[in-house]
């Protein structure tokens, strides 16, 4: 999930929605993502080779945000 939430912040991702109460942390209980906008990213970078991630371009690997 770390991906995700890095991806996420580097707007590469579709945003996470937080259910429940706010724990003490401030943060909530649970993250969503809404399934159409992850789908529609499926398939917008699947079907293009090459294309996950937000560095897959440039070489320095899938996993790291630029």
């Amino acid at each position: 999930l770390s991906t995700l939430y890095a991806w996420m912040n580097a707007g590469y991702f579709p945003a996470c929605r937080s259910l429940g109460p706010k724990r003490s942390n401030g943060y909530a209980g649970r993250s969503v993502w809404s399934r159409a906008e992850v789908n529609a990213w499926l398939v917008e970078h699947m079907a293009k080779p090459g294309t996950v991630g937000p560095t897959a371009k440039s070489g320095h690997g899938a996993s790291q945000p630029a």
